[in-house]
C-alpha cells in the first residue's frame, strides 16, 4: 500500500462519515484540512488529488464558482510539485522495474547524495536520505545495505523533531 493509498482511503473514510452526517460542519472541516495537507506533500498523484477536492468542494451546498483552493493552499501545492518535478529523473534510475545490478546501485547513491545537498536547508533534514536508504536497502542484501549505508549516508546529519 502507497502513501497516496493510504491517504486516498482516509479521506473517503472521512467524506463517508461527513456524508452520514451532512450537517456537521466539523466533519466537513475535517475532509478539508485532509485535502489541504495532502496537497502540500511531493506526491507524483498529486494532480489527482487537486482535481478530487476541486470536485468535492463544488459538490457542497454552499460551495461558490469557481471553486479554488485557498491561497496557501495553491502555494503549498505548487512548492510540492516543484519538489516532484525536482526528483522525477533520480525516480526514473531507481524505478522498481529496473535490474537489481551496479547500475541502479550506483543510481540510488547519486539519488542518496542528491537528496543529502537537497535536504540541507530543509526542517526534515535526513528523512529523504533515510527514505532512499531504506528503498536501496530492500533490493540489495544486507552486506551491500550496509557499505551503502556507510558510504552515503551520515547519522550525525539527521535531525529529527523531538517528541513531546
Amino acid at each position: 500500500m502507497t502513501f497516496f493509498s493510504i491517504q486516498v482511503t482516509c479521506r473517503e473514510y472521512e467524506h463517508e462519515s461527513s456524508t452520514q452526517d451532512p450537517a456537521s460542519d466539523a466533519q466537513l472541516q475535517r475532509v478539508r484540512q485532509l485535502y489541504h495537507r495532502q496537497l502540500q506533500v511531493p506526491l507524483a498523484e498529486a494532480a489527482q488529488t487537486m482535481q478530487s477536492y476541486l470536485k468535492w468542494e463544488a459538490s457542497l451546498p454552499d460551495a461558490q464558482q469557481p471553486v479554488q483552493a485557498p491561497s496557501h493552499v495553491q502555494q503549498g501545492f505548487q512548492k510540492a510539485q516543484q519538489a516532484v518535478s525536482l526528483r522525477r529523473e533520480h525516480e526514473a534510475m531507481v524505478a522498481p522495474d529496473k535490474p537489481a545490478d551496479e547500475n541502479l546501485l550506483a543510481a540510488f547513491l547519486a539519488y542518496i547524495k542528491y537528496e543529502e545537498v537537497g535536504c540541507s536547508a530543509s526542517t526534515s533534514l535526513g528523512l529523504c536520505v533515510v527514505c532512499c536508504l531504506h528503498r536501496a536497502q530492500v533490493i540489495y542484501p544486507a552486506s551491500a545495505a550496509s557499505g551503502l549505508a556507510e558510504a552515503a549516508f551520515k547519522p550525525a546529519r539527521l535531525m529529527v523533531a523531538r517528541s513531546i
